[in-house]
């Protein structure tokens, strides 16, 4: 059976290297895909709470990723230091999803506790992380400068002493005026995937919130977890589709069925 999404022209609006990614899947399932990125990930203002609280891994009992760019930046800061992640033992690392795990994976990394695949966001995590027992434990967030603080109340409520640090900074990019033309002059997108609430804003920023509106008028809005679709529903920008797995094959998959059912 022809895949749903062949043909179809998809907007792509997250970070430059990622999109990469994304498009790549996109094309490889017949899909057109329009790369605008809208932010950009940058290391915190100040790196030394990082690296203080990377100094002694082991002295942690959980690290908890939020995302796969905390993994990049905790590496990073870890190279810094001389060190690399433990690939068992003390500390037990957890990560919000599928993707995220892969990053730690791919380091070498065993043992991850991931949650649900239908709950895999920061309450998803919490509530894997609290089932598991935290009560005394001593857990580490490294997240984004302006991160939910849902998974960190979670935990405290559940007994446990956690240390948040900032890993980096997700700031709007600084699009030229004239990529900004190129996309509403070129082919007219028949979905936009938004893979955070940080991407979605910054979309609306780039564009003007009218012309932004105007562009998005009748393309099917996919929103890549529950956060971001909270943050959409409540600019008037609902999205049409929610997958249930924060993935780029799960998010086609839910664009092939609107389509179907259009």
């Amino acid at each position: 059976m022809p895949d749903g999404v062949v043909g179809l022209h998809i907007l792509v609006t997250r970070e430059a290297d990622k999109a990469v990614e994304t498009a790549r899947r996109i094309e490889e399932r017949g899909g057109i895909p329009l790369v605008f990125p809208t932010i950009e990930t940058v290391p915190p203002e100040d790196s030394g709470p990082l690296r203080d609280a990377l100094a002694d891994l082991g002295s942690w009992d959980v690290v908890a990723f939020p995302s796969r760019t905390a993994v990049a930046m905790v590496v990073r800061a870890c190279a810094d230091l001389g060190r690399s992640l433990p690939r068992a033992g003390r500390p037990r690392f957890a990560a919000v999803g599928e993707g995220t795990a892969r990053a730690l994976v791919d380091l070498g990394v065993r043992d991850i506790l991931v949650p649900d695949p239908s709950r895999q966001d920061g309450e998803g995590l919490a509530d894997a992380l609290v089932r598991l027992g935290v009560a005394g434990a001593r857990v580490l967030i490294p997240r984004a400068e302006q991160g939910r603080e849902v998974l960190a109340t979670t935990l405290r409520d559940a007994g446990a002493s956690v240390t948040e640090v900032v890993a980096y900074r997700t700031l709007p990019r600084a699009v030229p005026e004239a990529e900004v033309r190129a996309l509403i002059e070129g082919p007219r997108p028949d979905a936009a995937l938004f893979f955070s609430p940080s991407a979605f804003s910054a979309f609306l920023g780039a564009l003007g919130d009218a012309r932004a509106r105007a562009f998005l008028s009748g393309v099917v809005l996919c929103a890549i977890g529950r956060t971001t679709a909270r943050a959409m529903s409540a600019a008037g920008l609902p999205p049409r589709t929610v997958p249930p797995r924060p993935s780029v094959d799960a998010a086609l998959d839910a664009i092939a069925g609107c389509m179907r059912s259009h």
